[in-house]
């Protein structure tokens, strides 16, 4: 609210005052606040491959409308497996073979499935360093990955991923894959303050919004441009709706 009564220079238009052609001029706010994910009721599950020549295949049951979720959850799969996000292919939802997801609603898709991709990087970071403990002749827990090598720490041995991908598909191994899935207990509240400034004309009720500020709290954006453009599309179609 403080951010927005300084965006609005509301103090200098607060008060209602008519203008020369006998409209009103004033300003109005407006607060609010979502749950982003129904908790215990919302659900996301995805699914995770190591691929030949180390690249990753997420399988998601989202769809991106346009929100940016394949670029988001990509990212958060990049920064768990310490990989550029260029080497996470997104498999866009098909229901046939996709993991199941409850969709891209109430802006829940970064918190829910998000959370189900960090569990299934966890699990699939697991699988790789037991291959790669197996293909270098030692225990899983006498081994680290750093998202490029798997390397024992005793010797200073190393296998890399992508190694680790061709072996996969070459010698018949059984396939690096994880899948799990994210139900939250609590919904965690984004809270919007908008701020309109207005030209209204008593005899018609004709409205002109000749400024308007939107200040939104929505956490920690993993992608701020993304974000940025949701909340400008949400004001174009809350001004929309409310003339």
């Amino acid at each position: 609210m403080k951010t927005a009564k300084e965006m609005m220079d509301w103090d200098n238009k607060a008060a209602v005052h008519t203008l020369p052609n006998g409209h009103l001029h004033g300003v109005g706010v407006a607060l609010a606040m979502q749950g982003s994910g129904i908790s215990h009721v919302d659900i996301a599950a995805v699914e995770l491959r190591l691929n030949d020549d180390g690249f990753y295949t997420l399988l998601v049951g989202c769809t991106d409308m346009g929100t940016g979720c394949d670029t988001i959850l990509a990212q958060m799969a990049a920064e768990c497996l310490e990989c550029k996000p260029e080497e996470v292919v997104v498999f866009g939802v098909d229901t046939d073979i996709s993991p199941y997801d409850c969709g891209s609603y109430a802006s829940s898709t970064t918190y829910v499935t998000g959370q189900a991709v960090v569990k299934t990087c966890e699990s699939l970071r697991k699988k790789i360093c037991e291959r790669g403990a197996e293909y270098l002749g030692c225990k899983p827990e006498d081994v680290d990955f750093d998202g490029e090598y798997v390397t024992e720490l005793a010797t200073g041995k190393q296998i890399s991923r992508s190694q680790i991908g061709n072996n996969v598909m070459c010698f018949s191994n059984a396939p690096l894959s994880a899948s799990e899935a994210f139900s939250s207990p609590v919904s965690p509240p984004p809270f919007m303050v908008g701020m309109a400034e207005v030209e209204v004309d008593t005899e018609t009720g004709e409205v002109d919004v000749l400024d308007y500020v939107a200040v939104v709290d929505c956490g920690t954006p993993i992608n701020p441009n993304l974000a940025r453009v949701q909340t400008e599309g949400g004001i174009a179609q809350g001004i929309g709706m409310a003339l």
